[in-house]
């Protein structure tokens, strides 16, 4: 794990700067990092979760990526998870319940600059809780979920890079903004 948390200190897989004005840019829209998680925490930048926003956290390592909805009632998110159950959950058992999920930080959608939240999202999602059809890894996941949620549309979305896009239909500008901590305690 320190190896993987240096590697990712040392040699991030995307470029992500400091400007002047001590904003953090990066240049891709899905792009998450522990280095920016780290000086967003140092510059206290770090996202309030409200109800209706679009949450993401690192799968396996930052192989793959987990999505869902924080609807706020009892800090809740709801997910579909790999049972394909539409539940809600802790956002620390949406990073940590399962051996695949690695969270160390969960990140919040925004557009041009400010979060991506609508009591439309949160109430799509509450109505979702307890359904349950057949999770496919590419055809039936959380990310088809989320983006149902988003846009109250279906969409055939496989990939977290294929929400995005869909995403950034509707919001411009679309970057992920680390969540404070005190969202993710136990």
């Amino acid at each position: 794990m320190l190896g993987k948390i240096l590697k990712t200190l040392l040699v991030p897989s995307i470029r992500t700067t400091i400007n002047p004005t001590f904003k953090l840019t990066s240049t891709k829209r899905t792009e998450r990092s522990l280095v920016k998680a780290i000086i967003c925490a140092g510059l206290d930048k770090e996202a309030d979760l409200v109800p209706g926003c679009i949450v993401v956290c690192d799968l396996a390592g930052s192989f793959a990526d987990h999505t869902g909805i924080y609807i706020g009632k009892n800090n809740r998110i709801v997910e579909r998870n790999g049972d394909g159950e539409i539940k809600k959950v802790t956002p620390h058992a949406f990073m940590n319940s399962h051996g695949l999920r690695t969270g160390i930080t969960i990140y919040a959608a925004y557009s041009n600059g400010k979060i991506i939240s609508s009591p439309e999202i949160s109430d799509r999602a509450s109505a979702e809780v307890g359904n349950k059809s057949v999770y496919h890894l590419i055809f039936n996941n959380c990310h088809r979920f989320t983006a149902y949620c988003a846009t109250g549309v279906e969409h055939s979305v496989t990939t977290f890079d294929s929400l995005t896009t869909i995403l950034e239909e509707k919001f411009p500008n679309l970057r992920w903004v680390p969540v404070k901590d005190q969202y993710t305690k136990k």
